[in-house]
């Protein structure tokens, strides 16, 4: 969230910050609803596209175990191209990266392809486990945010002082805030 709040910070004089806000509140409601615009190739999977990839891979492959559904990038050569022209050459397609565990404990990588609809790729990793994300761990998520401190910004101290917490107690996780078809990650 960082370099998005500092580009509104650089980008005031073109656009007041509350157009900025209110544009990229737009934005991600369109994102996670699935509807509006294409997403440019950068920005995260949209819960639909999510949605879709599980099912997808549940059709073929029967209940399993989510450890990560993500944005698989595009080839930098297909970006670059689409960059160049994007008016005339075809937007990268839109691929998820799945990893996948079974009942069993055997753990799956996996690329969906979103256009079509398809697997392309479904490998048993042998001698790896996935990274064990909160869900797996059964711990309740804890929201460090600036209304847990008024008037500025919190310093994670103090909010884990204010739910009598050790620093030892949490983990964090940081996710990818998009925003990329608007120009608002960019310099």
């Amino acid at each position: 969230m960082l370099p998005y709040l500092l580009n509104i910070a650089y980008s005031s004089a073109s656009k007041p910050a509350h157009t900025m806000a209110l544009d990229r509140l737009k934005s991600v409601a369109q994102h996670v609803a699935g509807t509006g615009p294409p997403p440019h190739p950068f920005d995260p999977l949209s819960n639909a596209e999510i949605e879709k990839a599980v099912s997808i891979i549940r059709s073929a492959h029967g209940k399993l175990f989510y450890n990560a559904v993500t944005l698989r990038e595009p080839p930098k050569k297909q970006m670059l191209k689409w960059l160049e022209n994007s008016s005339s050459t075809p937007r990268p397609t839109r691929v998820a990266d799945v990893v996948a565990l079974a009942p069993g404990g055997a753990v799956f990588d996996g690329l969906v392809d979103l256009e079509s609809g398809k697997i392309t790729k479904w490998e048993k990793l042998e001698g790896v486990q996935p990274l064990v994300s909160t869900p797996f761990l059964g711990l309740r998520p804890i929201s460090l945010i600036k209304s847990d401190h008024h008037g500025g910004s919190p310093d994670r101290g103090t909010c884990l002082q204010k739910r009598s917490q050790s620093h030892s107690a949490v983990r964090s996780e940081w996710y990818s805030s998009g925003g990329y078809a608007q120009g608002l990650l960019r310099s």
